[in-house]
């Protein structure tokens, strides 16, 4: 196997995919979410979740690549 686990950043029915398919290759997948996803389908699919916020940044958090990418290392302690 080539992964451990997959950062999956995105919403709805292609979140679910992803993660249904990943669970199947036996590929721990980890959702991020903003407070209004929390109760969100792929969240609760997701075999852990990181809750973030940027509330000083203007963009929201779908549209900001960067920080998503760099969201691993903040919580590398937490990661396979």
């Amino acid at each position: 196997m080539i992964f451990k686990s997959l950062l999956v950043a995105n919403r709805g029915e292609i979140a679910l995919r992803i993660i249904k398919t990943a669970s199947e290759m036996g590929i721990k997948c980890i959702a991020v979410y903003v407070d209004e996803d929390a109760d969100s389908p792929h969240v609760k699919a997701a075999d852990e979740s990181f809750r973030v916020e940027f509330p000083d940044d203007p963009y929201p958090l779908w549209a900001n690549k960067g920080k998503i990418l760099h969201l691993p290392y903040k919580h590398i302690d937490r990661l396979p």
